[in-house]
């Protein structure tokens, strides 16, 4: 019946051919299955370092663009008003002090954060702080009233590090302020190179910003000014950016904290918002001792090997934690002839 068509009797066989052919392997062995996952492992393990890198470095990437950001508002803040955003301490120190506020006067605890916001698009966030323009802070009245309660522990993005999965969240830690949540600050202003914490038991040498000067500069206002930009009671002793006679591109303006290291982190107190190179940049005690105030009042990150610090002119860089404490503190000075640079 096929024999008129040979090319039919030879295509049913070819094709039960590779039927049969077909059904004789079902799948994967188990040998097979091992080496494709071990495979897929291995790649897997040489992609997520490269992408944990990748995010790092887009985190340090945002991380320097906002501290750009907050020095150039102090530098358009010092533009207008031709000196520093200033701080007012929480107390009279010293009671008697030239300038020192006091029980008829204004003690409110404002700090250079606080008041640089209308020069960093958070105009209405200002605003809503008048009420701590008034009062001491001693007497509940400034930071301390009331009406400013819930906006101490407002969110500002730009003051969180990325890095820092807690600078991002409100802290009931903070001295002066425990048990009550502020929002804290990755980034302080640059106070000097003075050892802060006075007759305190300091594990840090003594560095005074200059010969007869006192061992702690910022709430003493019988001496002479801190050598920085930033303190506590700047309100006495204004900087100007005609001050920095070292040089803008020399000097250090501010730099990155880590709240959990430091409980001085509250973002609109003026004690919460600068620091001191009196120690080795990165100091990071495990575990933490913030309680030990005196002897972490320095500059952090959780970055890998360093941390970011914008200079007096708005520009910023990385400077790396091994860096030699002679030109670090030369760069945390402003008018103390000693010029340096980072490596």
């Amino acid at each position: 019946m096929n024999q008129g068509h040979p090319s039919l009797a030879c295509r049913v066989p070819l094709a039960g051919k590779s039927l049969q052919a077909s059904s004789g392997r079902d799948g994967f062995t188990l040998v097979e299955l091992l080496v494709v996952i071990a495979i897929i492992a291995t790649l897997i393990g040489l992609l997520l370092p490269a992408v944990q890198s990748a995010r790092e470095s887009a985190r340090r990437t945002s991380c320097s663009n906002k501290l750009r950001q907050l020095s150039l508002g102090t530098l358009t803040y010092e533009s207008a008003k031709k000196k520093f955003p200033q701080s007012r301490p929480p107390w009279a120190e010293p009671a008697g002090g030239p300038g020192a506020c006091d029980r008829t006067s204004t003690c409110t605890g404002r700090g250079w954060i606080l008041e640089t916001l209308p020069f960093i698009e958070e105009g209405s966030l200002y605003e809503s702080f008048a009420p701590s323009l008034k009062g001491n802070d001693y007497d509940r009245g400034g930071l301390k009233v009331a009406a400013v309660r819930s906006l101490l522990k407002a969110p500002l993005a730009m003051l969180a590090c990325p890095s820092d999965p807690d600078a991002a969240i409100p802290s009931m830690e903070m001295f002066n302020w425990r048990n009550i949540p502020v929002t804290v600050t990755s980034y302080k202003g640059v106070l000097g190179a003075t050892k802060v914490g006075g007759s305190y038991g300091s594990i840090w040498p003594r560095h005074d910003d200059e010969p007869g000067a006192a061992v702690d500069c910022h709430n003493n206002t019988r001496q002479l000014p801190c050598k920085g930009i930033f303190w506590r009671h700047t309100y006495i002793y204004p900087v100007r950016l005609s001050s920095i006679a070292d040089g803008t591109s020399k000097t250090f303006l501010m730099g990155e904290s880590v709240a959990k290291h430091d409980w001085h982190s509250a973002a609109f107190y003026a004690d919460g918002d600068w620091a001191s190179c009196n120690l080795p940049l990165n100091y990071l005690p495990t575990p933490p001792q913030p309680q030990n105030w005196w002897n972490v009042r320095g500059f952090r990150s959780l970055h890998q090997g360093g941390a970011h610090f914008a200079r007096a002119d708005g520009s910023v860089s990385f400077v790396n934690e091994t860096i030699d404490m002679t030109p670090y503190m030369a760069m945390a000075t402003r008018n103390r002839g000693d010029v340096a640079d980072t490596p």
